[in-house]
């Protein structure tokens, strides 16, 4: 571990290692924390730092006030050759999530498609996590989920709909899948968040508060408001997620999904909706990934344009992260670092720093 003017850096082991020995004292199974762990420095890893351990704490609280269960009894409450749906009680959403990924890649191995959805359940982390375990078994992985509303739509001036992410992972021949992992909003509320955490003002465009912009991320929230991205099309897609995950699988949707930051005492009910694909059942798969390998080929032959050095594909950038900080460890902002260790110290967890 090494300690810089503004990071300290942590390697991804002793992270895990940390947020279990955390979850666990909180009361999760062991095999739950595990998950959440994997789902939080996974996602630090690959460099999407606002959907890592900065929620380590938030999850916390939301434990110790009663608004997410230690130890959910996540159940099948429907379930058919293609399609279940899991109810999540009101666990963090990775436990439930991990769950329905297992049961959507199990369908697809068996019918060519899996989808399940996930009612009654929390922040679910990083989406591109779960639609990952697809492409591993050389699956097209889906997943999405609803949140918060904390988004106008198209036209309107009032948070109405969560900024819903969703990711694609497809398989390629090559060293990384591609993935498609974005929220449907102008900027992710985690980069605030991370904003805030850094000492960092947020540009102009990404938050409104009150009709005006805000360029200071601790003022964002309450009251804030962010904007899709592209105007009606990602107004569009953050309602069609909204669909999917909330209304389709009978979990909360709009202002019945509650926040784990202004209601951490109260159940999040968000939903997810998880998918595999089996590219099996539609060719081989070492033709697909011939095909993957000359459709990507001629993407990266393209002329880069001016300022650019490469193209690079969805999921490329992340991939090199990932790589690089295995190596050298995951760098923490100061302010994240002590807030950790001052959760380690309330319970009773070794510190970091030894």
């Amino acid at each position: 571990m090494t300690e810089g003017a503004k990071a300290v850096t942590v390697k991804a082991a002793v992270l895990k290692s940390f947020c279990e020995e955390v979850l666990i004292k909180v009361g999760l199974r062991p095999k739950d924390a595990s998950v959440v762990s994997e789902s939080l420095v996974s996602a630090n890893l690959r460099g999407v730092d606002s959907h890592g351990v900065i929620r380590l704490s938030p999850y916390v609280k939301q434990i110790v006030m009663g608004g997410a269960k230690a130890q959910p009894d996540v159940k099948v409450v429907c379930d058919a050759d293609s399609v279940a749906v899991l109810d999540g009680d009101n666990a963090l959403g990775q436990i439930p999530s991990n769950e329905a990924a297992e049961l959507a890649i199990d369908k697809a191995k068996k019918t060519g498609a899996g989808f399940v959805g996930v009612r009654n359940s929390g922040h679910f982390g990083a989406a591109a996590y779960w639609a990952l375990k697809a492409a591993k078994h050389d699956m097209i992985g889906i997943s999405m989920s609803n949140t918060t509303p904390t988004m106008a739509i198209w036209g309107g001036s009032e948070p109405v709909i969560g900024n819903n992410p969703f990711a694609i992972a497809i398989p390629s021949i090559g060293e990384f899948p591609i993935v498609a992992d974005m929220a449907t909003s102008v900027v992710a509320w985690g980069k605030v968040f991370m904003a805030a955490a850094k000492g960092e003002s947020i540009p102009e465009g990404w938050v409104l508060k009150d009709g005006h912009p805000v360029t200071d991320p601790n003022k964002a929230r309450p009251g804030g408001v962010i904007l899709p991205f592209g105007g009606h099309k990602g107004s569009a897609i953050a309602i069609a997620v909204e669909v999917l995950s909330g209304v389709l699988t009978g979990s909360g949707f709009t202002q019945k999904v509650k926040s784990m930051y202004e209601n951490p005492e109260s159940p999040t009910r968000s939903g997810h909706f998880i998918g595999a694909i089996n590219i099996e059942k539609f060719m081989p798969i070492g033709d697909f990934k011939s095909r993957m390998a000359e459709f990507i080929g001629g993407l990266k032959s393209s002329k880069p344009a001016a300022n650019f050095d490469e193209v690079l594909l969805p999921g490329e950038p992340e991939f090199r992260e990932e790589a690089k900080r295995l190596k050298d460890g995951i760098p923490l902002p100061e302010s994240l670092f002590s807030e950790l260790e001052e959760l380690g110290r309330r319970f009773g967890v070794k510190p970091l720093t030894t």
